[in-house]
C-alpha cells in the first residue's frame, strides 16, 4: 500500500520533476526483459529479469529481479517487452554498491503490433540513483498505458561470464 500512498502526490509532481535532466555520473545500462504481467486496467504489475552492464569500474555488473507496479491507465496487452535505462548516480562516491531498492516515476507506452514507451525513475538506496531511458522500450502487443510507476529492484548476484 506504500505505492498507493505515494502515487497520488507523485502524480502532481512527476512529469515536471522527472522531465528535468538529472546531473550525475553515468554508471552503466540496465536492461530488463518482461517475464510475467497482470493488468486490471487502472493498476498493473509486471516482473522482469534485468542485467546491469557497467560503463566504468565504479559499479559491478549484476543480475536483478525487477517488478513494476503502475497506477494509471493500462489498456495494453503485450507479448514481450524490453526496457533499457541509463543508470545515473546522483551522488559522488568512488565506489557504488548494487542499485537495488525502490524507484518511483512516470511512464507511458503505446503499442500497435510494435510499441514504444519511456519510463523515468528515481530511487535506489538513499534515493541516490536515477534511471533514464537511453532509448524507448521495445515491445510487441497492442494498447496504451500512462501513469505513475514504482520499480522494485532486487539484486540477485554477479553476472557470470
Amino acid at each position: 500500500m506504500k505505492f498507493l500512498a505515494l502515487a497520488i502526490p507523485a502524480l502532481f509532481t512527476a512529469f515536471p520533476v522527472f522531465a528535468a535532466e538529472h546531473k550525475g555520473i553515468e554508471l552503466g545500462v540496465l536492461s530488463c526483459n518482461l517475464t510475467e504481467d497482470s493488468n486490471a486496467i487502472v493498476y498493473s504489475e509486471a516482473d522482469y529479469e534485468c542485467t546491469l552492464q557497467s560503463s566504468n569500474n565504479a559499479i559491478s555488473d549484476g543480475l536483478y529481479h525487477g517488478q513494476i507496479k503502475r497506477l494509471g491507465v493500462d489498456l495494453e496487452w503485450k507479448a514481450d517487452e524490453t526496457l533499457v535505462w541509463a543508470v545515473i548516480a546522483l551522488t559522488e562516491n568512488t565506489k557504488y554498491g548494487p542499485i537495488e531498492g525502490d524507484y518511483i516515476g512516470a511512464g507511458a507506452d503505446l503499442a500497435a503490433g510494435f510499441g514504444l514507451g519511456a519510463n523515468v525513475l528515481v530511487g535506489g538506496l538513499g534515493k541516490s540513483f536515477a534511471l533514464q531511458p537511453v532509448s524507448v522500450s521495445a515491445e510487441s502487443g497492442i494498447g496504451l498505458t500512462a501513469g505513475i510507476e514504482e520499480l522494485k529492484l532486487n539484486y540477485e548476484g554477479e553476472v557470470l561470464n
